[in-house]
């Protein structure tokens, strides 16, 4: 999968699909099924979805949310099969899918080191590539996909004082973030290394508080950029990445959007086409910014505010919540708690600054790296 991120993120779409059909072709085989969902994660899960359908009679473009709908319930089959199948696999089936998730980072990593330390020359020769202010930003895909990626590979590095060579896959990628020019992934990295830790030293309490913060965190999105975030001010301050004061931009157009139609929403996909989306962003210190919506405003929980308003919201806060709160039970260990956490808190930054929510792409690599996890903490406590 990271190996095909390479080439183009989409493409991890088809390969992850196939990977889930012959895991369950295996499975009904066997006369075994996939582990349901919990209730907890189903009910609010499957509840998005068809407040997402009814939200189709309002939508700017029915044909755009119907769509949009289709994909996002097709996603969450898919996560709730490959979540559901992991613990199915058999002890040997799991050492060897640990091994391949060793040998699909490291390839990955090796390739996009290469890149990095080489200018960029592999794409130069093979796309034609070329440099911009931006960095190497066609691989930003790719090392978005590592740093989730990373999650499942960590479980496998052996316990005790062995486990200071965690250090070493998390140092490198940080290292190519930074040689890429890839700010989002670099912070993506260290946030889930952060609260990674937090939840080792402090599991019980962090579970609480880490859940009640994302949640809050969700339903208090849309107040945010006007009370808080002012782009026009960090558009004064030199040195100040100019990305990060576009992204300002598009989250306060967003929350003016939001206010609008704060109970319903504009309906599913409406990110795409809302009105005066395509209007440019203006600074008055760095002039023309970019569009004030560029397809979608690179925050999941202002998207969700904006496509599917309050009840989006409510439902999405209570997902999130239940998820992190699962971290407390008693039958996580310590070690594998923190991990999970650090790979939800990496996932959490990617669709809060990076990219759009509702890509299948983006949806598809956090449910099957939840699988890989589960299976690669389950080889972790075998050994």
């Amino acid at each position: 999968m990271p190996l095909v991120s390479y080439a183009r993120t989409r493409l991890i779409v088809p390969v992850v699909v196939l990977a889930a059909l012959a895991a369950l072709g295996a499975i009904i085989v066997r006369h075994e099924k996939p582990l349901p969902l919990p209730g907890r994660l189903l009910w609010p899960a499957a509840g998005l979805c068809l407040w997402a359908a009814i939200s189709i009679l309002w939508a700017l473009d029915g044909e755009l949310a119907i769509r949009g709908v289709l994909k996002l319930t097709g996603n969450i089959v898919l996560g709730a099969v490959l979540v559901g199948l992991a613990p199915r696999l058999r002890d040997s089936e799991s050492v060897w899918i640990g091994r391949a998730v060793i040998a699909g980072f490291c390839l990955s990593l090796i390739l996009l080191l290469g890149e990095a330390f080489s200018g960029g020359l592999i794409s130069l020769k093979l796309r034609g590539a070329v440099p911009s202010a931006a960095g190497y930003y066609w691989l930003n895909g790719n090392a978005a996909v590592l740093s989730i990626m990373i999650w499942p590979l960590a479980h496998l590095i052996p316990g005790g004082k062995k486990k200071a060579y965690l250090i070493v896959p998390f140092a490198l990628l940080l290292g190519v973030d930074t040689f890429l020019n890839y700010a989002t992934g670099a912070w993506v990295v260290i946030s889930g290394v952060v609260v990674a830790s937090i939840f080792y030293f402090w599991r019980q309490k962090a579970a609480k508080v880490f859940a009640l913060i994302i949640a809050a965190g969700v339903m208090a999105a849309p107040l945010i950029p006007g009370k808080v975030i002012d782009p026009a001010a960090f558009g004064r301050i030199d040195g100040f990445p100019n990305a990060a004061v576009h992204r300002f931009y598009i989250w306060d157009f967003t929350a003016k959007k939001i206010k609008e139609k704060p109970l319903l929403g504009w309906g599913m996909n409406a990110a795409r086409i809302i009105p005066g989306g395509k209007d440019r962003a203006v600074d008055k210190v760095r002039g023309d910014m970019g569009y004030i919506m560029p397809l979608h405003p690179h925050n999941f929980a202002l998207q969700v505010w904006l496509e599917l308003g309050f009840p989006g919201a409510l439902l999405l806060a209570v997902f999130l919540y239940q998820l992190i709160r699962r971290l407390s039970a008693p039958d996580i260990d310590r070690t594998a708690a923190a991990l999970y956490a650090g790979q939800f808190t990496n996932g959490l930054v990617l669709i809060g600054f990076g990219v759009g929510v509702w890509q299948s792409w983006v949806m598809v690599l956090f449910w099957f790296t939840a699988a890989l996890s589960i299976i690669t903490s389950r080889v972790a406590a075998a050994e």
